[in-house]
C-alpha cells in the first residue's frame, strides 16, 4: 500500500497514524502530487479535495488527475468527492452520502476497461 499526498503537514499525519497502527512495514508514504504523478496500482483509492481549503481551480485539478488515471495501469479508481461531476470520466458505481454538513459522493470508476 502507498499513501500520497503532496502536502508535508498531510504526510506527517499519515505516518502518525501508520505508526500508531503498526503497520510502518506495510504502507509506504510518499510526497506526489496526483496531477502529476504516474500510477501503477490494482485499486486507486482518493478523498479528492473539496475545494474548502484549495485555492486552486478544481476542475482542472480533477481533469489532471484522470489524465494519470487513464494514463497509468490502473484497473480501478474509488474516490470520494463532491464534485464528481469535474472528474471527467463515466463511474461505474455511485453513492451519495452526507459527509458532515456537506453532500459528498463515493464514485466508482474503471474508465479505461
Amino acid at each position: 500500500i502507498e499513501a500520497r499526498d503532496r502536502r508535508e503537514e498531510w504526510l506527517d499525519c499519515a505516518r502518525e497514524n501508520r505508526n500508531a497502527a503498526g503497520l510502518d512495514d506495510e504502507i509506504a508514504i510518499v510526497e506526489a502530487d496526483a496531477r502529476e504523478a504516474a500510477l501503477d496500482a490494482d485499486c486507486v483509492v482518493t478523498n479528492l479535495p473539496f475545494g474548502v481549503r484549495v485555492d486552486e481551480d478544481l476542475r482542472d485539478l480533477y481533469a489532471a488527475f484522470a489524465d494519470r488515471l487513464v494514463e497509468g495501469s490502473v484497473d480501478r479508481a474509488v474516490a470520494l468527492t463532491t464534485k464528481p461531476e469535474f472528474l471527467p470520466l463515466e463511474p461505474v458505481e455511485r453513492y451519495d452520502i452526507p459527509y458532515g454538513r456537506l453532500d459528498a459522493a463515493i464514485v466508482v470508476y474503471e474508465p479505461w476497461g
